[in-house]
């Protein structure tokens, strides 16, 4: 078949028949070279989102927004409220690349040939005990460690522990408890380990001694106020709810929970004298 133009039988003015009809539009239409712009430094080479926007990255102010909401703290809680049914979401810890730094404890930890059976955390929202989970985890994966240590949240009121212990548990401190409200009550208290005061839960810290086999283990001030004078004539400077991390360890090692012969790593979070409650009275 040829590509012709169809005949036209027309009178009065003249129109265009070509033999290759295709050949002759192709070079009216013919394809224009690419024509590449270098602009300088300071011109956009495209048009911004938000011309008002002043070239500033807008994402990172809303997504600091998202954990630290027009305030110069964590957020720790987060309720929804659809009509006349709420529901409350667990507790929230730090930024996540805060939460992620504390993996290096694990890693200084495994590079330093301390390989722990038991750890002992002081807890309030679980950002420490998460991190350091994490980092253990890593190095199991990786092949560095046979098996994960026992992770334990050390508390100075029962929280997690109640969480941990189940329906029958809860219902000494609540009227209603599900799976879902364990993680998010209220557990209201007074103590003055102020590192690790708090009424809430964190799904962070749950985890943390969920996949460790671990758990939680509540101490008391007095008992962490004679476990940091223990500490204190060894030399050694903590906190008041850092200083709990050895009583726990001592409850622990007495319900024969930690064996004679284990490594246990005792996380000493802050000295005595970043502590409200130092000197302990006499």
């Amino acid at each position: 078949m040829l590509r012709r133009q169809p005949r036209r039988w027309r009178r009065g003015a003249r129109t265009e028949v070509d033999p290759d009809a295709v050949l002759m539009e192709q070079s009216d239409y013919r394809v224009e070279r690419v024509e590449v712009v270098f602009s300088r430094p300071w011109f956009d080479r495209r048009p911004p989102e938000d011309v008002d926007g002043d070239d500033v990255d807008s994402g990172l102010h809303h997504e600091y927004d998202v954990v630290v909401p027009d305030a110069f703290g964590p957020l720790f809680r987060v309720v929804v409220a659809p009509e006349k049914y709420s529901t409350a979401l667990p507790a929230l810890g730090s930024a996540p690349l805060a939460v992620e730094g504390y993996k290096a404890i694990a890693h200084e930890c495994h590079a330093s040939g301390c390989v722990p059976d038991h750890v002992m955390v002081p807890t309030a929202r679980g950002d420490l005990v998460w991190g350091i989970y994490a980092g253990f985890h890593e190095l199991l994966v990786a092949g560095h460690l046979q098996r994960l240590p026992r992770i334990w949240v050390v508390e100075p009121l029962a929280r997690l522990s109640l969480v941990l212990g189940g329906m029958d548990a809860m219902s000494a401190v609540r009227s209603t408890a599900d799976s879902l409200q364990a993680l998010t009550g209220h557990f209201p208290g007074v103590t003055d380990q102020f590192s690790t005061a708090g009424s809430t839960v964190t799904y962070l810290q749950w985890q943390a001694v969920d996949r460790t086999a671990g758990g939680a283990v509540v101490v008391g001030d007095a008992k962490a106020r004679a476990a940091r004078r223990l500490l204190t004539r060894e030399g050694v400077s903590a906190e008041l709810c850092a200083a709990a991390g050895l009583a726990a360890a001592q409850q622990l090692r007495a319900r024969q929970t930690i064996a004679a012969d284990a490594h246990v790593l005792l996380m000493l979070t802050a000295s005595a004298t970043h502590d409200p409650s130092w000197p302990d009275p006499v």
